[in-house]
């Protein structure tokens, strides 16, 4: 693998532990009455309310489930790749999800093929509005078709149902797992922009490194700073600017984006970093065998990958990831990879060591 070179990500923090945000319990306070007023169907207020917010407690074992790039199809891609029942693939996945009963959900990006029509949003306002039913938080961050075309009318759009994102980046607390969610959308970043979301990573990751309430951390982003897409190419400057501080800070475990339109799974220097984006879009083939660009440690080395998201789980025993993948003939799921990291104590734990 190229060698990278530098990071970036926000300001905000949410958790769902008490007291563990930097101005904590009143952001959920507030963001809790967000999720109870802001609802009259149909309306900006609704679409606001149905990405609900922090609501349990977490003490013990969490489950998130991340999902990306569940975009419909545009025409023009339906020229390139071939559909496979994206749809049912897609609801299969949101069905599969909410049983599960996660504390949380996180999406990285592409939820629409066109952000800036509110049309587009339909099933994911389905989705949302199916979660905030059952009490389960989502969080997101901005992918590239939510910003197609019509930049500013799309980010309108997303902001309207996550209004508390922060495009500069943000944190997510659910009990022990600590995730940090950045914008990898870098055109529409100012200088400025970026030197803050770089600066915050860069805290709050080494803030983390010596939180003893902090057993595991994630950085995830839309754009992968590695894949072996034919469709996509990797993200250089998500290589040079996330991943010098991912592989800095020794709680971060475990690095996750989506974009291409399959499962990879690399390693650099030592950490792993997932390629996870199954969730609905029309499948991307892949450079395989000798064409690879990077090692994909996957074992199922086909070209074109089956629809799935990630069920990560944080407990005494460490951080376990299942990738819940549809079957080829979606006849439902399989455990089709399976990783797991044992836990990395606090920096000021193992001075005291």
């Amino acid at each position: 693998m190229r060698a990278p070179t530098q990071p970036i990500p926000g300001r905000h923090m949410f958790s769902l532990l008490p007291g563990e945000n930097p101005g904590g319990r009143s952001a959920v306070i507030i963001l809790f009455f967000i999720f109870l007023f802001h609802c009259p169907h149909g309306t900006a207020q609704e679409k606001a309310g149905t990405h609900h917010m922090p609501l349990p407690v977490v003490v013990g074992d969490s489950l998130v489930c991340f999902v990306s790039d569940a975009q419909g199809a545009l025409v023009v891609e339906e020229v390139v790749l071939r559909p496979n029942n994206n749809d049912g693939a897609r609801e299969m996945i949101f069905s599969q999800i909410l049983a599960d009963r996660p504390d949380c959900i996180i999406t990285l990006g592409d939820m629409v093929s066109m952000g800036f029509m509110p049309s587009a949003w339909k099933s994911y306002d389905n989705f949302l509005a199916r979660a905030r039913k059952a009490r389960v938080p989502v969080f997101a961050t901005l992918g590239n078709h939510e910003l197609m075309l019509y930049s500013s009318t799309g980010a309108e759009e997303f902001n309207s149902r996550f209004p508390w994102y922060s495009k500069t980046g943000y944190a997510v607390r659910v009990g022990t797992l600590a995730i940090a969610i950045l914008n990898s959308n870098f055109g529409d970043l100012s200088k400025r922009e970026r030197a803050t979301q770089l600066a915050w990573l860069d805290s709050t990751l080494a803030a983390w490194d010596v939180d003893s309430t902090v057993s595991a951390a994630i950085v995830a982003c839309h754009h992968p700073p590695f894949t072996n897409s034919t469709i996509v190419s990797p993200s250089e400057e998500a290589r040079d600017t996330f991943v010098p501080l991912y592989l800095r800070y020794a709680k971060c475990m475990l690095f996750l984006a989506g974009h291409c339109h399959a499962f990879e799974h690399f390693q650099h220097q030592g950490k792993d970093f997932l390629v996870m984006g199954g969730g609905g879009g029309l499948q991307q083939p892949l450079l395989t065998g000798s064409g690879a660009i990077w090692e994909d440690l996957f074992p199922k080395k086909t070209e074109v990958r089956m629809f799935h998201y990630l069920r990560c789980r944080i407990s005494a025993r460490g951080l376990d990831i299942s990738v819940r993948m549809v079957k080829e003939n979606f006849a439902g799921f399989e455990d089709a990879y399976e990783l797991s990291f044992p836990l990395v104590p606090s920096s000021q734990e193992q001075v005291q060591n």
